[in-house]
């Protein structure tokens, strides 16, 4: 219903691109049928390498997505727990306009979003939902923090529909990469020529923020 809304909000925040990361296991699966919810996966009984076993969070039936930028504080703890074969999945920003998502100003496993969602689900919803990703003006200048990067560094997106593997972009493999899961990965990249890969990844989008700790607080909301 907030489809307008989003569209010019995606256009004056200049988001361009979604993320998600995942074992270099799942890629076969998710270039045949997209990325699909941990619920979804286990109905039709298809093995897969879960990034995050515990997700507290609880969303199993929604998995989540990073908006103009991963999280890399998250992706580096993961990343180093599956020793280094975690990838990067860039995304159509337009999924934003074609698939359902509950969007959390921090990480949705916080024990602040799970209150949240209990007491107003309707303000992680929609338009309202997105916007609340880039709260705090006065934070936002102090930091220099460009206009597409949300101002909590975990702030994200679960997405409850199927994300077609026509919206995928890019891959992008961080430094450290194994070199046997790279041969791995480029015997199925062969059969998808179109897809761009970026390899290792030099475009800036993983490299940590070296600021102040970037934490969601409720006084942002007022």
């Amino acid at each position: 219903m907030d489809f307008m809304l989003i569209e010019r909000y995606l256009r004056k925040r200049s988001i361009t691109k979604l993320f998600h990361y995942t074992h270099f296991s799942n890629l076969q699966s998710i270039l045949e049928t997209g990325i699909r919810p941990r619920t979804e996966l286990n109905e039709h009984l298809t093995p897969f390498e879960k990034c995050d076993p515990h997700r507290i969070d609880g969303f199993l039936e929604g998995f989540c997505i990073s908006i103009g930028k991963p999280n890399t504080f998250t992706f580096d703890v993961k990343n180093k727990e599956k020793q280094f074969n975690l990838v990067i999945l860039e995304l159509a920003a337009n999924t934003l306009l074609t698939n359902s998502f509950a969007a959390f100003p921090t990480n949705a496993a916080d024990n602040s979003s799970l209150e949240s969602v209990k007491k107003q689900p309707s303000t992680h919803l929609g338009y309202l939902g997105l916007s609340r990703l880039f709260l705090s003006d006065t934070n936002r200048s102090k930091w220099s923090l460009p206009d597409y990067e949300p101002t909590d560094l975990q702030g994200e997106a679960i997405f409850f529909e199927t994300i077609e593997p026509s919206k995928i972009l890019k891959i992008h493999f961080p430094r450290y990469f194994p070199s046997e899961s790279k041969q791995s990965v480029d015997a199925i990249l062969i059969n998808y020529p179109e897809l761009q890969k970026e390899s290792p990844c030099e475009c800036g989008i993983l490299n940590r923020w070296s600021g102040e700790f970037r934490k969601y607080n409720s006084s942002w909301d007022l």
